[in-house]
């Protein structure tokens, strides 16, 4: 009857041990969380930033932007691109 009660108390302190191991991962995943939250919210508001920056550049140049014939711009483009290629 001693040997079991021995093993009950080894199984206790491996539980409390246990126990303790998960509240201390639980704190440490939620600051983990938290600083995760704030790196996607700073590298959204700086991308959104970047965006508006070229949006107000492409505004301000439109009417460059206008007088561009697309297509021959694609084509230039299109041709260097296949030069480094090759």
């Amino acid at each position: 009857m001693q040997s079991k009660d021995m093993h009950i108390d080894v199984v206790i302190n491996h539980l409390r041990g246990l126990i303790t191991y998960l509240k201390n991962y639980k704190e440490n995943s939620f600051a983990f969380f938290s600083k995760l939250k704030l790196i996607k919210l700073y590298l959204r508001s700086t991308m959104l930033q970047n965006r508006l920056n070229e949006l107000t550049i492409l505004s301000i140049e439109s009417e460059r932007l206008e007088l561009h014939d697309y297509k021959t711009l694609i084509n230039n483009f299109a041709v260097q691109k296949t030069r480094k290629i090759t």
